[in-house]
């Protein structure tokens, strides 16, 4: 499925583009990330993308491939990483608010 992603600021840093992005994820959590991609947003190239956490969830943005990978906050196994990546086909919808998001890119 996809990302529902709402523009909320845009703007010009010299050559270089910002906006302010609310993105709701789906129904069906994809193990690895869901795409994101400048296309998705109307550039052409990312620089930096920055995820507040929400809801427990940590995001990050992977540049290689354009994913956006989603982070339970809490594991209680110390044996584990601090974090593990939401399961394959977790209902994000429900589980994790909108994700506040400032690109930067071209």
């Amino acid at each position: 499925m996809a990302l529902g992603i709402t523009t909320i600021k845009e703007g010009s840093m010299g050559d270089l583009r910002y906006k302010v992005l609310q993105i709701a994820f789906d129904s069906s959590y994809v193990t690895g990330g869901e795409p994101f991609s400048p296309d998705d947003v109307g550039m052409d190239f990312f620089y930096s993308v920055q995820c507040q956490p929400t809801g427990g969830y940590s995001v990050t943005w992977l540049k290689a491939g354009n994913l956006l990978k989603v982070w339970e906050g809490d594991n209680n196994n110390a044996a584990d990483a601090p974090g593990v990546e939401a399961g394959s086909t977790d209902d994000l919808s429900t589980s994790m608010a909108i994700v506040e998001t400032f690109v930067i890119g071209i």
